[in-house]
């Protein structure tokens, strides 16, 4: 596995309210990670998450489509 340079990271600077702060560092202990590759985590999963549920939502209205094309044949 090659390692990663920090040339391939861009720095993003937040801010948290400390009990936040606190539970995601508890989680990421409880996963074995770091705070920064927990926070990267869940970021990485809410977009793959969204784009599951665009497709999921795109492949429905095609099966919608599809039947209300089929109740038009003759």
């Amino acid at each position: 596995m090659t390692k990663n340079s920090s040339k391939d990271f861009e720095q993003l600077n937040i801010r948290l309210n400390s009990g936040l702060r606190d539970k995601l560092k508890e989680m990421a202990k409880k996963n074995n990670r770091s705070l920064n590759g927990h926070v990267e985590f869940i970021l990485e999963k809410s977009i793959t998450d969204d784009e599951n549920q665009v497709i999921k939502y795109l492949l429905y209205r095609i099966k919608q489509l599809e039947s209300e094309l089929e109740a038009t044949k003759p």
